[in-house]
């Protein structure tokens, strides 16, 4: 796991142990860390791979703008 997705996984476990309902949406591979609690949040894969291409950035920032709009109270 690197740096980012690590981040993100204490982030939303952190989130989680306050109350919070959390959701990650992350590319298409995306997967819990090895040996982590898996029950702390959930992962929704996105329609976008995981490198910096122009492609997956365009694919990943549509998803996410659709998610905001379906849903005002996303963080």
């Amino acid at each position: 796991m690197g740096g980012i997705g690590r981040y993100c996984h204490e982030l939303a476990r952190g989130a989680a142990k306050l109350g919070w309902v959390v959701t990650l949406v992350g590319p298409k591979s995306a997967d819990y860390p090895p040996g982590k609690n898996l029950s702390a949040y959930h992962i929704r894969h996105g329609v976008h791979g995981h490198s910096l291409g122009l492609m997956n950035l365009w694919k990943s920032r549509n998803q996410l703008a659709e998610e905001f709009r379906t849903d005002p109270e996303s963080l």
